[in-house]
């Protein structure tokens, strides 16, 4: 009697050790993947502050150009000034 309950003992606790280990691993790919993830939001993040200065750079050039046109092209004049460009 005192051996099946020792097996039984051992037992339980083979099996409560492979339970925690499973869990640990599944929090350990948890805790990775929102790295990972935290990692891509920093880039892409990184990426959007450099296509919004890009952007700027040409709604600025845009710009230059409309006023440009504007003093060149009569004709694109009144079109330029309601864009409120000049």
């Amino acid at each position: 009697m005192i051996i099946i309950t020792w097996i039984i003992s051992v037992a339980a606790t083979i099996t409560v050790i492979v339970l925690v280990v499973r869990d640990d691993t599944k929090k350990t790919k948890i805790i990775k993947k929102l790295l990972q993830n935290e990692r891509l939001m920093r880039k892409l993040e990184s990426d959007l502050q450099i296509y919004r200065r890009e952007l700027q750079e040409y709604q600025r050039k845009l710009e230059e150009a409309a006023r440009e046109t504007a003093k060149t092209r009569p004709e694109f004049a009144e079109g330029v000034r309601r864009l409120g460009l000049i």
